[in-house]
């Protein structure tokens, strides 16, 4: 055996800061295919979901008036027939949660716009020589945030196995 192969081997010395700093085009390119698109989706979705929350709002509401209109005119078969509409709907809002992915779309696309802004001007943090990795840093905390709050609600209406105790 040499000696060079019976010596303890060193650890490999870390590479200088900027042997990892992320290059501006691998950033640009970060931004075009993953962060854009996330943003419009997320837009997107925050649009539907503020639709389908004010409609099934604004039918509860409609429907709801209208029960004691059809009472006045001693319409039951009528005032039956919207009271389970509002029911319906103020269930569906309920079960749904169309508010709550409302504010979580709109919440995850502002973060996003503003991330990509802040890095698009050079303003803090975004103004040191490892903006570019950090824009990318951010944005994927954005993408983990909303993918666990997402893993948390499903869990949480995932029915629970019980195991009967003899």
């Amino acid at each position: 055996m040499s000696a060079e192969s019976s010596a303890p081997q060193q650890p490999a010395k870390a590479s200088d800061a900027s042997d990892r700093l992320v290059s501006e085009s691998v950033a640009v390119e970060y931004i075009t295919k993953k962060v854009v698109p996330q943003q419009r989706w997320f837009d997107r979705r925050a649009s539907r979901s503020k639709f389908f929350h004010y409609s099934l709002l604004g039918i509860s509401m409609v429907a709801t008036t209208f029960i004691i209109l059809a009472n006045s005119v001693h319409l039951p078969i009528l005032s039956s027939a919207l009271a389970l509409i509002a029911t319906m709907a103020t269930g569906a809002t309920g079960l749904l949660k169309f508010q709550e992915n409302w504010i979580r779309y709109r919440s995850a696309a502002n973060a996003l716009e503003h991330s990509r802004l802040k890095y698009e001007i050079g303003a803090p943090p975004f103004d040191g020589p490892d903006r570019h990795g950090l824009i990318i840093q951010e944005a994927e905390k954005v993408f983990v945030e909303e993918q666990s709050q997402w893993a948390a609600k499903i869990s949480e209406a995932a029915p629970r196995a019980s195991i009967p105790i003899h």
